[in-house]
This record gives structure tokens, C-alpha cells and sequence, in this order.
């Protein structure tokens, strides 16, 4: 599915079947003028199934425009640290040094 939108924004990119939704919630964001630049590149299963980028106020803003993010570190970083509890491979009462030595 192609998407093109009004003149005062315009999202571009393609949706697999079956995640219309997350287009649709992208849209949200430029309808609303929360955002005015942006991309969004989801994989499922090993297959890319959305793959959109929206402009509003810039035309050279485009699928391959990179783009800063701050802090997201944290964010990865609680999420491995959150798998790794999940399996077993660590607890949150642990001391780093318990898993890296060289920290102590």
C-alpha cells in the first residue's frame, strides 16, 4: 500500500498487509502536527513490514535523511537488561561488578 497525503504534509513509504493500522497512527501524528519530520522502519518475523517517512516542512527530508536521537541508549539498554532477567541470565539485585569485574 503507497500513501500519499494532503499538500500540508505528505507520508511516503509502504505497509505490509496487515499493518494499515501503523500507517495510520503515523498519519495521526502529522494530522494533529505533532511531528514534522520523521521515519519508521518496522521488521517483524524477519521481514520489513512498515517502512514509512513523513515531511511537512522540509522537501529534502527523505527515507534516507539520518536523523539524531537522543538518549535512546537507555531505552536499548533497559530492554537487553530486561531479557537477560527474563532468562535467567541475570537478576536486578545483582552487582555489576557480579557481571563485570573490572567495574569493581
Amino acid at each position: 500500500m503507497n500513501l500519499l497525503r494532503a499538500p500540508k504534509f505528505k507520508i511516503k513509504g509502504s505497509v505490509s498487509h496487515g499493518f494499515e493500522s501503523v500507517a495510520t497512527a503515523f498519519e495521526n501524528l502529522y494530522s494533529r502536527s505533532v511531528d514534522k519530520q520523521s521515519q519508521l522502519c518496522v521488521y517483524h518475523k524477519g521481514e520489513k513490514v512498515v517502512d514509512l517517512h513523513g515531511v511537512s516542512d522540509s522537501q529534502t527530508y527523505d527515507a534516507d535523511t539520518l536523523a539524531c536521537i537522543f538518549s535512546s541508549g537507555k531505552s536499548i539498554g533497559s530492554i537487553l537488561i530486561a531479557m537477560m532477567v527474563d532468562q535467567g541470565r541475570l537478576n536486578y539485585e545483582d552487582r555489576v561488578s557480579d557481571h563485570w569485574p573490572e567495574f569493581a
